[in-house]
């Protein structure tokens, strides 16, 4: 998931950081599992100038995080295909702010002052498009789907897996949700579904598959990290020993933070098992 970096004139809490606007980012060890090598991200710059002033807050640029290294207890990273933004992008469209988390918080002054924080797809591309024009992000968007295809047999049938847990996951969300609307989550987001309660309020529900007996899954940094950062709205689902005939499977719920309370996480960031899995139940099929 993109991330949005916070590059201000002036630190609120008086720290200084060794940052250099398009070259290096400086960052505390609290982000040290949401910024990952590879992950794309857009500056953000809040409203305080260095001479006391105030300015409206915008997003700056964007770029690519490159190589990281630990400085102290501090970690920086290169940035690489940085691209300036013709002119910065205000903070907000219209009435609402282009960052959709911002939109669903009361306390908007404290989301803001977070340094680092992901942002959906489609809102990072929005900014882009606003901040370089339609071609350039149309012609970045064309760049990651022209991968060379890599399917397998195997990629086939863990589709299949994911397809069937997505369909179950969203009938039990159903059954248990009855009053809120139900949707899937973009591509490239640290969640599945989208729980849209009719207060406003979201959840999002994480889903993992496998057809393993035990409910052994994979988890990324990032997942944790956003997990942590959103544990009032979060939940992980497993659905593990998936029978694709019978369009069956054994499920878990968990909801909040992702802690090794019951889950092996220095596993699961390679492939791990959830601890409790007695707790697991019976679903599916999907009714005809």
């Amino acid at each position: 998931m993109p991330l949005v970096f916070t590059q201000n004139e002036v630190s609120v809490a008086e720290i200084e950081y060794a940052d250099v606007l398009g070259k290096v980012y400086e960052y505390p060890s609290r982000y040290r599992a949401l910024i990952q090598s590879g992950e794309r991200f857009v500056y953000y710059r809040g409203r305080r100038r260095a001479d006391g002033s105030s300015q409206t807050p915008s997003y700056l640029g964007c770029g690519t995080v490159g190589e990281i290294t630990e400085i102290g207890e501090r970690f920086r990273c290169t940035v690489k295909d940085y691209q300036e933004f013709k002119r910065p992008v205000l903070f907000k469209d219209g009435d609402g702010y282009r960052e959709p988390e911002a939109n669903q918080r009361k306390a908007i002054g404290f989301y803001f002052q977070v340094g680092v924080r992901p942002i959906d797809q489609r809102a990072f591309d929005e900014i882009l498009e606003a901040g370089l024009g339609r071609t350039a992000v149309q012609r970045a968007a064309l760049g990651r789907t022209k991968k060379p295809s890599t399917s397998t047999p195997k990629a086939s049938a863990d589709v299949k897996l994911y397809e069937l847990a997505l369909a179950l996951a969203t009938a039990e969300a159903r059954a248990q949700w009855p009053s809120a609307t139900i949707f899937r989550a973009p591509a490239g987001q640290y969640f599945a579904l989208i729980i849209r309660h009719p207060n406003g309020e979201n959840h999002h529900v994480a889903v993992k598959s496998t057809e393993e007996d035990e409910p052994r899954i994979q988890l990324s940094d990032g997942e944790i990290a956003y997990a942590e950062a959103h544990a009032a709205a979060y939940s992980l689902w497993v659905f593990y020993a998936i029978n694709l005939e019978s369009g069956t499977a054994k499920l878990i719920k968990r909801k909040g933070r992702i802690t090794d309370d019951d889950i092996d996480l220095r596993a699961a960031l390679h492939g791990g098992r959830l601890k409790n899995a007695k707790a697991g139940k019976k679903v599916g099929p999907i009714p005809g």
